[in-house]
């Protein structure tokens, strides 16, 4: 740990959670603590900073050598939305909104890639199925390198980035280690130094409406297809006291 650096990194936090966006400017503290990326907000108690118009907290500390990210979302339609479409955290070196190096995670049910088989419809009446598929969004990561080329990893396989989230009484929990600079060791990093003004950006992709006309036409237009299927899973989960986490570990 590297706690005897004393680095600012400032960051422009742009919020498209829930569809609207805006901008917070923020400041990642210098870590003070040991962060174990396991989904659980202990480790953040102190550091986590109210971003009120979207009903969130976040939280943003670095060593010089990692930058930790914590997010604790409450809202039940923000939980939804990350939970069926996914979410990503973008980063732009160069202190703005660019897309230029991103991590998805969780992926989201509508990833799962089985929205139009016959398991997939059957999975709509199957609360314990859609639990299933949901877990399975958890197991896996994407990396981008620009905002239209990602690459799927298993969660926690690539040195240096560490990921994981658990959802308890409807709220979610994230976390998030990435390097800051690339080295023989970390590949994929956010590419600032220290005393850098990078942005930050969260985002819970659009849903496909035109996708969903067209599924929902090739089956008769009477039922929601296994999109709305899987938001609203995703939106009883939320509301459900019942935990939820993913299985893995910092690394």
């Amino acid at each position: 740990m590297k706690n005897s650096l004393k680095i600012t990194l400032a960051l422009v936090l742009v919020l498209s959670l829930g569809g609207c966006g805006g901008t917070e400017a923020l400041q990642s503290e210098t870590l003070d603590r040991e962060i174990i990326v396991d989904g659980a907000v202990e480790d953040w108690q102190g550091a986590l900073t109210p971003i009120e118009k979207k009903n969130l907290s976040l939280g943003l500390l670095n060593d010089g050598e990692f930058l930790y990210v914590a997010l604790v979302a409450r809202e039940q339609q923000q939980v939804s939305q990350m939970m069926s479409r996914g979410f990503t955290v973008w980063f732009d070196a160069e202190g703005g909104k660019a897309k230029t190096f991103g991590i998805r995670f969780p992926l989201g049910l509508m990833a799962s890639g089985a929205g139009f088989s016959p398991r997939a419809r059957q999975e709509e009446q199957d609360p314990e199925a859609r639990r299933q598929r949901f877990e399975e969004s958890l197991m896996n990561m994407e990396i981008f390198d620009s905002e239209d080329h990602g690459m799927r990893f298993a969660v926690n396989t690539v040195q240096g980035i560490a990921v994981d989230a658990t959802m308890e009484a409807g709220t979610l929990v994230y976390e998030l280690q990435v390097p800051l600079r690339k080295t023989e060791a970390h590949a994929f990093a956010v590419g600032a130094a220290p005393g850098d003004v990078i942005g930050v950006g969260l985002e819970t992709p659009e849903i496909d409406r035109e996708a969903m006309r067209q599924q929902m036409g090739a089956r008769g237009g009477g039922r929601a297809g296994p999109a709305a299927g899987a938001a609203a899973w995703a939106a009883d989960a939320a509301a459900s006291n019942a935990p939820t986490r993913s299985s893995c570990g910092r690394r």
